[in-house]
C-alpha cells in the first residue's frame, strides 16, 4: 500500500509537470488518483490534495472519471481536442498553485521520509 501511495504522488507531481493538472487526469497516472490522494492525506499535504480534487471537480463534475485514459481524455476535452476557455483558466490557476507548494521542497522532502520510514528502498 505505501508503495503504491509513493508511486501515485511520484507520478502526479511528474505529469503536473510535464503538462499540468489536465494532462494527469489524461494519462495513465491519473487512474492511480484515489492512492495520490490517500497518501497526501497520510502526509498533511492537505492543500496538494485539495488542489487536485478541485482540477478533478472542474474536469469530472458529478459525472464518474473513466478507469482507462483514453476515455477520460473524451471526458475532458471538447470534440475539437480543446478545454473550455473558463476550464482552462481556472486550471492554469490551480496549476499555479500546485507548483508554489511542490517547488518549495517540502513535499518531496517528506516523500523521501515516507519511503525511507516504510522501507521502499530497502531493494536498492
Amino acid at each position: 500500500m505505501q508503495d503504491q501511495r509513493y508511486f501515485a504522488i511520484n507520478a502526479l507531481i511528474n505529469d503536473v509537470y510535464r503538462g499540468g493538472l489536465d494532462a494527469y487526469f489524461q494519462n495513465s497516472a491519473g487512474g492511480y488518483i484515489a492512492e495520490a490522494l490517500a497518501g497526501l492525506g497520510e502526509m498533511q499535504q492537505l492543500d496538494v490534495r485539495d488542489i487536485v480534487l478541485a482540477a478533478q471537480q472542474l474536469l469530472f463534475g458529478n459525472e464518474a472519471m473513466e478507469d482507462h485514459h483514453a476515455q477520460r481524455r473524451l471526458q475532458i476535452y471538447r470534440a475539437d481536442g480543446y478545454l473550455d476557455d473558463e476550464v482552462e483558466t481556472a486550471l492554469d490557476a490551480l496549476d499555479g498553485r500546485f507548483y508554489a507548494l511542490v517547488d518549495d521542497g517540502q513535499l518531496e522532502e517528506l516523500l523521501k521520509a515516507y519511503a525511507e520510514r516504510h522501507r521502499l528502498y530497502a531493494a536498492f
